[in-house]
């Protein structure tokens, strides 16, 4: 089953649940870049959770709008086996 932008928002909001924020400005650029480049060091899929662990909340929304960004151009898919199971991210 593909992951809707609802089942990833709502996976989204799990993992912003758990953090603090720290002000700083990350540049979506850099972001993408860093997706892209964890998505070509291997040929399996990325866990959504795996992109988003050790960030702070401005970097896991930046990540997340890379990701949206990254699956509107069609350059990543994203899957997700069941509701509520985690989200696989892998390039197209």
């Amino acid at each position: 089953m593909h992951a809707t932008i609802k089942t990833l928002y709502e996976s989204f909001e799990r993992v912003m649940e758990t953090k603090t924020v720290k002000s700083s400005l990350i540049s979506l650029e850099e972001k993408i870049k860093e997706v892209m480049e964890r998505m070509n060091a291997t040929t399996s899929a990325k866990n959504l959770g795996d992109l988003l662990k050790e960030k702070s909340k401005t970097e896991m929304i930046v990540v997340f709008l890379a990701i949206l960004h990254l699956l509107h151009r069609q350059i990543i898919n994203a899957e997700q086996e069941r509701g509520c199971a985690e989200i696989s991210i892998k390039k197209v």
